[in-house]
């Protein structure tokens, strides 16, 4: 009978080491879901972010206030006097109202709404003039996705694409008027290139060493007639490399606005691409969902078979 005893009381042992297993057990596996499940949030969080944040940067919600009717331009200068201009180039996204202040930053994340906003606003160097009668007047705006801000300029990278894009307008209510834009250079810059972010440019030579410079460290350009008593407007964005790289588009200025060839078509930043992107974010939100659902079965599985295979032994035992 004490050799019964003894066995029961290892069994009882070894039953009690298994339960503390197991519950050690549990208490991974639903730590481990615990982190699946916050990772998921997170994921569902940048999703959402960047799409709010995109939304905000889209170019439609400022077409209610495009300057083909006076009364609706002079309604978004109301909101922020800082308003002054508006900036498109065909074929793309970038279709925006522009303003200006006394530096160059206030507008990295500053909407037109005078609000903080991440996506910031399209704005004219502060050194340049309104009224754009200077020779070089220096637009900058941030690169973003889905054809926000000037997240577009990176196209003419492609040839193809250069050739086809060549005109835009800017109009400035400093003279109440548009002018065409005629693009000659697409320039792959740095930052704190002086000569080429300089607004200072006056003399009949400083301008035509200017003109020659661009052509010199264009990627792609087109000849076109440019002389000392034209005007050139550049549109500057981040690149992604190197830490200080610029992409450049440079044109020319016309007292004689250009046809929108592409007025017909989808530019790519219309709402209806915009809600587009909803269920590929949608559908990354799933994949998370599934993983996780794949995860914690086959964690269940191994776990139960596992569990199992001891039940075994111990019976063999």
């Amino acid at each position: 009978m004490a050799k019964q005893y003894v066995n029961n009381e290892g069994v009882e042992r070894r039953s009690g080491g298994l339960k503390v297993l197991r519950a050690v057990d549990a208490a991974f596996d639903n730590l481990f879901l615990i982190v699946l499940v916050l990772v998921l949030l997170c994921a569902s969080y940048v999703v959402y972010d960047n799409g709010r944040i995109i939304k905000g940067a889209n170019s439609v919600q400022y077409e209610q206030y495009k300057p083909h009717d006076t009364a609706s331009f002079a309604e978004l200068q109301q909101k922020n006097s800082e308003v002054f201009g508006w900036v498109e180039v065909f074929g793309t996204g970038i279709d925006y109202p522009v303003a200006q202040t006394d530096n160059n930053f206030k507008y990295v994340n500053t909407s037109v709404y005078d609000s903080p906003s991440i996506a910031g606003a399209i704005y004219l160097d502060y050194r340049n003039s309104r009224d754009l009668s200077d020779f070089n007047s220096i637009l900058y705006g941030h690169h973003m996705d889905e054809s926000a801000m000037f997240g577009d300029i990176d196209k003419f990278e492609s040839a193809e694409f250069f050739e086809s894009h060549a005109y835009g307008e800017i109009y400035t209510s400093a003279t109440d008027r548009y002018y065409g834009i005629e693009l000659f250079a697409y320039v792959l810059g740095d930052a704190y290139d002086e000569k080429l972010y300089n607004p200072y440019v006056e003399s009949e030579d400083e301008k035509q060493a200017y003109i020659d410079y661009v052509y010199s460290i264009a990627y792609h350009s087109r000849d076109i007639e440019i002389g000392a008593d034209d005007r050139l407007v550049v549109l500057s964005t981040c690149a992604s490399e190197p830490t200080n790289g610029r992409h450049l588009l440079v044109g020319k200025l016309s007292d004689d606005r250009f046809e929108n060839s592409f007025a017909s078509e989808n530019r790519g930043s219309g709402l209806g691409d915009l809600f587009d992107r909803f269920p590929h974010d949608l559908a990354l939100v799933a994949l998370c969902v599934i993983v996780i659902i794949v995860v914690s079965l086959l964690i269940y599985a191994i776990k139960r078979r596992e569990r199992k295979r001891k039940e075994a032994q111990t019976k063999r035992d």
